[in-house]
């Protein structure tokens, strides 16, 4: 369940390449918000909008409201989850954007759309897709933890050289938008985050 970031941003011309891939779903993420457009006319939406609708792989985005219309964006190309049954098992696949895109990115990039709290959404959706038969629950995002930068202070490593002990709590720097996520999900409300 590779993220959209992961796989290169989201440039029309690059939906084949997702295609090709397999891929079971994607999400959008900063990089995507971030991108310099085309032209003074075009928007970052719209963008968006044609990438999904070119798009063969689902793209799965829980938490983007569009303001127009009060509620969760209805692209075309793009869901709000999905369930997705591989050898039997049903997982249900949440598509999580970060709450700090909002400071982290141009504000006429987004206009006309709002991110809604990463963990209200998470426990919504999860409950749904549980109750729609998904036995595992998977958050795809576009985000990631700073890990081993405190171990390889104190033991003089290069951070590329740390290896990590499962059982310790203190590795990864959990200040960031993601890791206050983290912090707050509820026990076992997800199964697996890509």
């Amino acid at each position: 369940f590779p993220s959209h970031d992961r796989a290169g941003g989201a440039l029309p011309e690059k939906s084949s390449l997702h295609d090709k891939l397999n891929y079971d779903a994607l999400t959008f993420g900063l990089s995507d918000f971030n991108r310099k457009l085309p032209s003074k006319n075009s928007s970052i939406q719209n963008e968006l909008i044609q990438f999904a609708e070119k798009s063969k792989t689902p793209i799965v985005v829980s938490n983007l409201i569009d303001l127009k219309k009060g509620r969760k964006i209805e692209w075309s190309g793009v869901k709000t989850h999905l369930i997705k049954e591989i050898n039997g098992i049903k997982f249900g696949i949440i598509g999580i954007l970060p709450e700090d895109i909002s400071t982290k990115s141009p504000s006429n990039n987004r206009v006309g759309l709002i991110i809604q709290d990463m963990v209200q959404v998470t426990l919504a959706e999860s409950r749904l897709l549980r109750n729609l038969g998904a036995d595992v629950i998977v958050v795809l995002t576009n985000q990631s933890l700073k890990c081993g930068t405190k171990q390889a202070e104190d033991q003089n490593l290069p951070i590329r050289k740390v290896n990590f002990d499962y059982k310790k709590n203190n590795v990864c720097d959990l200040s960031s938008t993601f890791g206050q996520y983290l912090l707050r999900l509820p026990p076992n409300l997800v199964d697996m985050l890509s």
